[in-house]
């Protein structure tokens, strides 16, 4: 069976590639911030089969958060999904140079940094040869999130 690790697995985007690989018979790691998302997806998942689907609640943004996750990993990782991010910076005020930084940086660490660091902890443990990463991204970093 093989380990697929994948990044805002609990919705959306990752929740179907999360799907997908389960129904291909993978055990699938799914990562990202809300338990009560990770939870249901995980179970809703696995009852479908032949995979299955254990989650692990992190803010990947924050380095300890990612360092826990990865060491949740069971053994050899055959594929790692970066899909997590967002529009950390939505609702942040001001226009100043400052604010625009500040927002910039949110992004960045939840789009970006966030895949770096998780790619960086699991590096070790990709199988070789043949193992994958796989980076998602969306048009929402050109048109604004969901509901904007």
């Amino acid at each position: 069976m093989r380990v697929a690790v994948v990044s805002g697995g609990g919705t959306g985007i990752g929740k179907a590639i999360t799907a997908r690989l389960v129904a291909a018979g993978d055990h699938v790691v799914i990562i990202g911030r809300r338990a009560g998302e990770l939870q249901a997806t995980a179970e809703e998942l696995s009852a479908a089969g032949p995979g299955k689907v254990s989650w692990q609640a992190a803010d990947l943004s924050r380095p300890q958060e990612v360092q826990r996750a990865a060491a949740g990993v069971d053994g050899t990782v055959d594929v790692l999904v970066n899909n997590a991010g967002g529009v950390a910076s939505r609702g942040m005020p001001g226009d100043q140079l400052a604010d625009v930084a500040r927002a910039w940086e949110a992004d960045y660490q939840a789009n970006v940094l966030s895949a770096v660091m998780l790619t960086h902890a699991l590096h070790a443990r990709l199988s070789r040869p043949g193992g994958r990463v796989v980076n998602i991204s969306s048009i929402a970093a050109l048109r604004g999130g969901g509901g904007s």
